[in-house]
């Protein structure tokens, strides 16, 4: 593993997914995340729980053992009741904290998120959208659009905001992609534009 090139970045972002592939994909993913760790680079995890891919014992093991390692945690609402028994975001972010996150952030849908840090909750309402043409890939839009803004230095509301337009934006196109909406295009959104075609 290239840990230079881990080392320059600022963010490492890992889901669930990957470890769930393979043992050899597991420790790649806990050993990426060390390195980050260790190089003071901040690391998210989504955990992206999908019980096709393994059983739900072994991936609570697993994506519990990762959680250790994260900075930010962006748990879906519904994989909150399979990992911590609740689904009240108050539990979840005292379960999460206890790992040693500092950033917590629980997608609802299309409700939009919830987010926790440095002592600040902040509730973010989703948005709406005319036509869901494909929903695949909507979280992962949401962790990029949250990261993209944390990059910028936006505060942690517009980051949650962003993250809820790019999330939106994501299921109104086919295609993961495909499905990416620039961020000229995500702030039009926010702004309430009509002009916005996808």
């Amino acid at each position: 593993m290239d840990e230079a090139y881990i080392k320059q970045a600022k963010y490492l972002h890992v889901t669930g997914i990957t470890p769930a592939l393979s043992p050899s994909c597991s420790e790649t993913v806990e050993k990426a995340m060390e390195i980050a760790r260790k190089n003071g680079v901040r690391v998210s995890f989504d955990p992206n729980l999908r019980l096709k891919l393994w059983s739900k014992d072994e991936a609570k093991k697993t994506l519990l053992r990762l959680m250790v390692l994260a900075d930010i945690v962006l748990p879906g609402i519904d994989e909150c009741q399979i990992l911590f028994d609740t689904t009240n975001d108050e539990e979840i972010f005292k379960i999460i904290s206890s790992f040693g996150a500092d950033t917590v952030v629980i997608k609802l849908g299309p409700e939009g998120a919830v987010g926790f840090k440095g002592g600040e909750k902040v509730v973010a309402p989703g948005f709406p959208v005319k036509r869901v043409v494909d929903p695949f890939g909507a979280g992962d839009a949401f962790a990029a659009g949250f990261l993209a803004g944390q990059l910028k230095n936006w505060s942690f509301k517009e980051s949650l905001t962003l993250a809820n337009a790019v999330g939106a934006l994501a299921v109104t196109v086919k295609g993961n992609v495909e499905a990416m909406p620039t961020l000229e295009e995500a702030q039009r959104f926010i702004q309430g534009k009509q002009d916005v075609n996808r």
